[in-house]
C-alpha cells in the first residue's frame, strides 16, 4: 500500500483506529494483524516523507 496524499493517510489513519477498536482486547486475526501491519508501515512512510519531527 503507498499512501501519496493526505486524504489517502487520513483514510488509513481513520482505517486503523476503526480496526483497534473493533479488536478491543482481543488478539487480531492473521488477516486483521497483517492489515494492521501495512497500513501502519504505509502511514510511517507518509509521515516520513511529509512532515519533520
Amino acid at each position: 500500500m503507498k499512501i501519496s496524499t493526505k486524504e489517502d493517510y487520513d483514510i488509513a489513519m481513520d482505517r486503523v483506529k476503526k480496526l483497534i477498536d473493533k479488536l478491543g482486547d482481543r488478539v487480531p486475526s492473521q488477516s486483521e494483524s497483517k492489515e494492521l501491519d501495512n497500513l501502519v508501515d504505509a502511514i510511517v512512510v507518509y509521515e516520513n516523507e511529509h512532515y519533520s519531527f
